[in-house]
């Protein structure tokens, strides 16, 4: 009888082990997976979508693609931004594209100014929002219909002023990060 228990014992052991052994392979490639998806989330964050480098322009997948598909163009640049839809990206977790539509809506939707500021500042206490913005606005800015046109498949700036003033927008975006920042930091000390 004590054999019989022993061998039943030996034999849910060693299932128990077998099953945690592949489950933990499973898990861990999962893992790498998971970590190889958010390293790159990551990179597609802080990249500008378009760099000089030395002699040469370096272009991202997404500036790329903003060159080359006229479709994704218009699925990406909206006539009109709208605030659900930022959440959408958001959610989604498309923050860069989410942040662009923000930047857009901050210089347009005067009544939500301030939930612009307040969704920008929310994220830099996590990111370094200042390098995101200005890589957001390298990326999208750019290629924004409100700016260039595509002909024969080459873009031409046609309003210079338009993208300025988004600049400029966001500039104030990234200097009231600032200021939040060390007007929170000055509150802080005794």
């Amino acid at each position: 009888m004590k054999r019989r228990i022993t061998i039943i014992f030996i034999c849910l052991h060693i299932a128990i082990l077998s099953v945690a052994q592949t489950a933990v392979s499973v898990n861990k490639d999962t893992a790498n997976a998971g970590a190889e998806f958010l390293k790159n989330w990551q990179k597609n964050l802080f990249d500008g979508g378009f760099a000089m480098e030395s002699d040469s322009l370096h272009l991202t997948d997404e500036a790329k693609k903003l060159l080359l598909d006229s479709q994704y163009r218009r699925i990406t640049y909206p006539v009109t931004y709208t605030w659900p839809e930022a959440i959408q990206l958001l959610k989604q977790m498309n923050l860069k594209k989410a942040f662009w539509h923000i930047m857009n809506l901050y210089r347009t939707d005067t009544a939500h100014k301030q939930l612009a500021l307040q969704t920008f500042v929310v994220y830099a206490s996590l990111v370094d929002m200042e390098k995101i913005l200005v890589n957001t606005f390298y990326t999208y800015g750019l290629t924004d219909p409100e700016v260039c046109v595509f002909k024969n498949g080459k873009p031409q700036i046609l309003h210079p002023d338009i993208l300025e003033a988004k600049f400029n927008k966001m500039r104030e975006i990234v200097n009231f990060i600032d200021y939040y920042r060390s007007t929170k930091a000055v509150a802080k000390k005794p």
